[in-house]
């Protein structure tokens, strides 16, 4: 094995001496459809009924014009799953195979597609960007057992004549190093686990940062949000770049990220405005402008889609604080969207940050449970409707009920569980009041 993965100050450092390596082709195709999301042709048009069938994305790609693939269609995605652990071994560890007739070149024919690779199909590595048949390489997984594609085919450009083009057509994917035996999954967070680069401004006096406040390190992993200097000052106009070990889908049913900031004794954005604007970026290169926070705040990263980086950089007005104001404080950015693992840590972030002064309440039992789940809610005044979404490990929703209730009442609501299959679920309570999120098994 070449490479080694460090995800976290905490996490396992994974040594070739812990695997085995199977050679040959056993376990060496995707086995099953983990999620299909197909959009629609360069034209607005649906892909025809005979290009839709995501599991011909499975097994041995037949590499030839028949029409055994499936088209993702412009922006669309597949996510596959693999029996065995795909080894990281010497050169690219995973082959893409595309169909595109009468053998027309990428140039002539652009249909390119993102890859990503995952251990736990939840927390995905970006892999690259390729043009019809692409070998790509699993960077900083010693080994991956889920691989999603992300049609990124260009619009408005021509296609070997042809006006109506269905996007990215996926044939299959192949391992190419064989499977890994006993595979060891890495730790993951949801707080940044990398400082990219750090450039703080000066204080409101025009003197530099104190040091116990320029560590930026202090940003990483999950924030304390204590009043003590565990964060890092940016400095009037000051800037820092954070990555995270995984990509950041877009989940188009919540915000995204939470920026969390320290202003001692938790003033009101009004009288203590603390600005930072929020870009993020996939590849630390191409950046996009989301917002701009005052102290804490929730980010909503659908204009961008997929990023890993974030970069926040200070926008307070200098002349709004005393000689000693450093600019705004980072405690840390987490990742609130992707609810399939370190539920506890999402949940504690919320609440002590998001909904510090809640009564809104809730509960599920039994856990684990078979048919069904009885939720215990405690509304509070303002809250008449509870809004619950069940999401499965990706986060995607797999069951939405609407109940009314009385405010300021107890609510016992039983939710059916038997049109689900076995798992990890997570289950959504959100009033006017407030949210609770509940991991729940289903047997």
């Amino acid at each position: 094995m070449k490479k080694t993965l460090l995800f976290s100050a905490a996490a396992l450092v994974l040594t070739a001496s812990l695997y085995a390596q199977t050679p040959g082709a056993a376990g060496c195709y995707a086995t099953s459809v983990v999620s299909f999301n197909q959009l629609k042709r360069n034209d607005g048009s649906f892909v025809p009924v005979a290009q839709s069938d995501p599991s011909r994305a499975l097994g041995v790609p037949q590499n030839d014009e028949s029409q055994n693939f499936v088209s993702l269609g412009f922006g669309g995605s597949i996510t596959l799953s693999f029996d065995g652990a795909i080894a990281n071994g010497e050169g690219t560890d995973i082959r893409v195979v595309e169909s595109t007739f009468n053998n027309a070149i990428c140039p002539r024919y652009p249909e390119r597609v993102r890859a990503f690779a995952s251990q736990d199909g939840c927390h995905f590595v970006y892999l690259g960007e390729g043009c019809q048949d692409f070998e790509f390489d699993l960077g900083s997984l010693e080994w991956a057992q889920y691989i999603r594609l992300v049609d990124a085919s260009p619009l408005g450009v021509p296609y070997q004549g042809q006006s109506i083009v269905d996007g990215y057509d996926v044939d299959g994917v192949m391992c190419l190093n064989g499977t890994l035996s006993n595979p060891v999954p890495a730790a993951v967070e949801l707080g940044a686990n990398e400082a990219i680069s750090y450039t703080p401004g000066l204080r409101r006096n025009g003197t530099p940062v104190e040091p116990a406040r320029a560590n930026p390190a202090n940003a990483l992993g999950l924030p304390q949000n204590t009043n003590t200097v565990n964060f890092v000052s940016l400095g009037f106009g000051g800037s820092l770049v954070l990555k995270f070990d995984y990509v950041v889908f877009d989940n188009p049913l919540a915000n995204d990220l939470k920026v969390v900031e320290t202003s001692f004794g938790n003033p009101a954005c009004t009288s203590f405005p603390e600005l930072a604007t929020v870009e993020v970026s996939l590849d630390g290169v191409n950046w996009t402008l989301i917002s701009t926070v005052c102290q804490d705040g929730e980010i909503d990263i659908t204009t961008a889609g997929t990023i890993q980086y974030v970069r926040l950089t200070d926008r307070s007005k200098a002349s709004a604080f005393s000689g000693t104001a450093d600019g705004y404080d980072v405690d840390g950015v987490v990742v609130i969207n992707q609810l399939c693992g370190n539920s506890n840590a999402l949940s504690r972030i919320m609440d002590d940050v998001t909904f510090r002064d809640e009564s809104f309440s809730a509960a599920a039992y039994p856990n684990p449970a078979h048919d069904q789940v009885m939720l215990t809610v405690q509304t509070t005044e303002s809250d008449n409707q509870l809004n619950i979404n069940v999401m499965n490990a990706l986060g995607q929703v797999v069951k939405t009920e609407r109940v009314n209730c009385t405010e300021g009442s107890t609510v016992q609501h039983s939710l059916m569980l038997n049109d689900l299959t076995q798992g990890i679920y997570f289950v959504s309570i959100e009033t006017t009041s407030g949210k609770e999120v509940i991991r729940i098994t289903k047997n």
